[in-house]
């Protein structure tokens, strides 16, 4: 479990600046999962509710991201989850607790997805570095002696 919390490719090269102001976003979507988390829906729905178990897991998946965010191996995955987090929230606040709901929690949506998207703009590296895709580090290969 520690070796979740080691630097990953893009943290390791990160300067100390780069390094507070990603942790302090990191942070900041972690406490947008939790808060989805916490509470959803208005309590007045206007369509029909999904099932309990759903509700109940996508709060669980919520927690889940937000714990996924403020690891340094594991926060470009866990941005990629909570930017389609939130697109599933902002449709189920749409479809089941009405426009009115919809429209109170978009600035809340539209904040995390953009710091979720900033993350996993920055540690986009760290998934080439995971599939050795363009961007992953090359090994250099067998170095020949000089002369």
């Amino acid at each position: 479990m520690t070796s979740f919390f080691r630097p990953s490719f893009v943290t390791a090269a990160e300067s100390r600046r780069e390094r507070i102001v990603f942790t302090g976003i990191a942070i900041v979507v972690a406490v947008a999962m939790f808060l989805a988390a916490s509470g959803s829906g208005s309590g007045d729905p206007v369509g029909e509710q999904p099932p309990v178990v759903v509700d109940v897991g996508g709060n669980v998946l919520s927690v889940v991201i937000g714990l996924l965010v403020l690891m340094p191996r594991t926060r470009a995955i866990g941005s990629i989850l909570a930017i389609g987090n939130m697109f599933v929230s902002m449709y189920l606040n749409y479809t089941v607790d009405g426009v009115d709901y919809f429209v109170d929690l978009i600035p809340y949506n539209t904040v995390t997805i953009m710091l979720a998207s900033v993350l996993l703009g920055h540690h986009a590296a760290d998934l080439a570095h995971l599939r050795g895709g363009p961007g992953a580090p090359r090994d250099p290969g067998p170095m020949s002696a000089p002369g």
